[in-house]
């Protein structure tokens, strides 16, 4: 048999058979989709790219610059795109992958540099939802050709750990929470109403009482009233702004009687919660009588409707927590990025709530837990899993789209909200999360930043895809997609262990030294709670670009006494992924270590992705 057909067949197999084993697996049929390529040479036809034979190939014609590219026809969540190289000589290739909604609007994803021969198999990471997938060959010593091009999305959903988990929206997206606004049509009050931005993702909005009727309509006009429950905010009812702050508002019942009676007696099956007063323990005016309050509107609604009190994070420190016990759903917020410094940024900064004052930092995980101790059998807790802003980079800017927010931002607010999912999917007393969007709010004096402004391209950086998908996920009651799980330390003897997942494939681990049996070589992790481990995908930077590479995983709920979990002894190259998902001892894993214990190199990992 033609060696060169043998290694092709092989290959192939080899694709078959990982694309099947491991969660990106799903692939998009290409039959009924448009194929489109810079140049064709006769007889070579882009339609032998998707015709499952490994004998034929589509081929240019020219050299570099030349390109295929897919319609997908829709929008699609896309894992990774695979390609089987035609190519005569063997040499250094660049290949560049562009991603987009339309032809027009397409944007390069990631360019990659690599030795290939004849018969290889590619396989390059997209993590996006697009419709237009570019391979664009920008060097090579060959005429550009492949035989085989597939498309993969991921398998679907696992169980959730946590089915308790109900409800997701956005904080305060129609409504003030302590200002009085008695005027319902007033040119502020328009300000904060984003209803048809987030009723395609959430199943929750909030209101103030002045515009809950007015909610309720948008709602049914979208036609979402079935399947989005209001928040409504009550403290205009309570509460007036005084010359020393908020004070009580010694009227509310009659307040009641007039504005609250009838809409709760007429609406009460559009309504999730009510709430009287976010962070009532930093108002001391108001927190005597607090209490009072809640049980007079627990009187007059119907039992379905929870009371949600909301306080801040120095509610654990001053231990001030006006309502607790007669609030069905508690929760606190937390700004783990506040003024989170740019010129110097940390990569576990997400871990602790307000990390500027270093007296005040402590681990979102322990304030979790101490609130799930502190609460009652009866209740439930709510998280805010994008609490956090920044500042715009020019304090005199206006609030605008033409903000640029650093990579180093995205980032670190993309492990903020992995880390809130990671908790309430390890919480069973977590009923709902509610991203942060206080910038929408027009805050004077104040930029404040967040998911809407982080669209980009990259999905790993698209908070607001990333919301979308998690939003859907989280109010389906049973099942949720594979997730990556972001871990809350990351150590090393040597080199900087936060490059192993800081989402960029050019920065990486080194760790300075090769790897035997007597000298293994370690990276390792830490998670907030004990997790189960679905898959571990591994990016190698090798040199030579070729080795035998043999792979540990270990964990354990301990730091000391890890176990064994999983072994991966083959042939790596530069840049291939290495996978594993077949695990021994898994659960309540709270420590990870990948341990190298043969490579021929210095071992360095160039991303480690870890998924529950």
């Amino acid at each position: 048999m033609n060696n060169i057909f043998f290694k092709k067949i092989v290959f192939f197999l080899l694709a078959i058979i990982a694309s099947k084993a491991f969660s990106c697996n799903v692939e998009i049929n290409l039959a009924n989709h448009m194929l489109k390529t810079s140049n064709s040479a006769a007889g070579s036809p882009s339609s032998f790219l998707i015709d499952g034979n490994i004998t034929t190939s589509w081929s240019s014609g020219l050299y570099a610059q030349q390109w295929i590219q897919i319609d997908l026809g829709t929008v699609q969540p896309v894992c990774k795109v695979q390609l089987i190289v035609s190519q005569y000589p063997s040499g250094n290739t660049t290949q560049t992958i562009l991603i987009g909604n339309t032809e027009q609007t397409l944007q390069v994803l990631k360019t990659y540099q690599q030795y290939t021969t004849n018969g290889q198999v590619l396989s390059y990471p997209i993590e996006s939802n697009t419709r237009f997938i570019r391979i664009r060959t920008d060097a090579s010593p060959s005429w550009i050709s492949w035989y085989e091009v597939n498309v993969f999305s991921h398998k679907a959903a696992l169980v959730r750990n946590n089915p308790n988990i109900k409800h997701f929206g956005y904080f305060m997206d129609g409504g003030s929470t302590d200002v009085t606004e008695s005027n319902p049509s007033g040119q502020r009050d328009q300000l904060y109403n984003k209803t048809s931005e987030i009723a395609d993702h959430s199943n929750i909005s909030w209101t103030n009482i002045w515009r809950a009727q007015q909610k309720i309509n948008e709602l049914i006009a979208l036609g979402k009233a079935n399947e989005i429950k209001l928040i409504i905010d009550l403290s205009d009812l309570f509460y007036i702004h005084g010359p020393n702050g908020i004070e009580q508002n010694a009227q509310y019942n009659q307040n009641w009687d007039s504005y609250a009676h009838n809409f709760f007696n007429n609406y009460s099956q559009y309504i999730a919660a009510v709430t009287l007063m976010d962070e009532p323990d930093l108002k001391p005016n108001i927190i005597s009588g607090f209490t009072e309050r809640i049980n007079f509107v627990k009187s007059k609604i119907n039992p379905s409707i929870a009371v949600f009190t909301n306080y801040s994070y120095e509610a654990f420190s001053n231990n001030i927590w006006p309502g607790f016990e007669s609030s069905d759903w508690v929760g606190f917020n937390c700004y783990p990025s506040r003024n989170y410094p740019a010129t110097n940024p940390q990569w576990n900064q997400y871990s602790l709530c307000h990390p500027i004052v270093p007296s005040l930092s402590t681990s979102i995980h322990e304030y979790v837990k101490k609130l799930v101790d502190k609460t009652s059998a009866h209740q439930k807790i709510a998280i805010f899993p994008e609490s956090a802003y920044f500042l715009a980079p020019d304090a005199t800017a206006s609030r605008n789209r033409s903000l640029q927010i650093t990579v180093q931002e995205k980032k670190n607010l993309n492990a903020i909200y992995d880390n809130f999912i990671l908790i309430a999917d390890n919480e069973p007393k977590v009923i709902g999360a509610f991203n942060f969007i206080y910038q929408s709010l027009s805050v004077p004096g104040e930029k404040w930043i967040g998911l809407e402004w982080l669209d980009d391209l990259n999905e790993n950086l698209n908070l607001k895809e990333k919301v979308r998908n998690n939003g859907l996920c989280i109010t389906s009651v049973n099942n949720c997609p594979v997730k990556r799980l972001r871990p809350i330390s990351a150590k090393s003897i040597s080199g900087n262990a936060g490059n192993a997942f800081d989402d960029d494939i050019n920065t990486l681990w080194n760790s300075g030294n090769s790897a035997s049996t007597n000298s293994p070589q370690s990276i390792y992790f830490g998670f907030p709670y004990g997790v189960n481990i679905s898959k571990v995908k591994l990016i190698p930077s090798h040199t030579p670009i070729c080795q035998y590479t043999e792979v540990q995983i270990w964990g354990g709920p301990n730091e000391t006494g890890l176990h064994k979990m999983a072994v991966i002894s083959k042939s790596t190259c530069d840049l291939e992924e290495i996978v594993l998902d077949k695990f021994w001892q898994n659960g309540n894993i709270k420590h990870m270590e990948v341990r190298t214990i043969s490579s021929q190199s210095w071992v360095a990992w160039r991303e480690i992705e870890i998924y529950n």
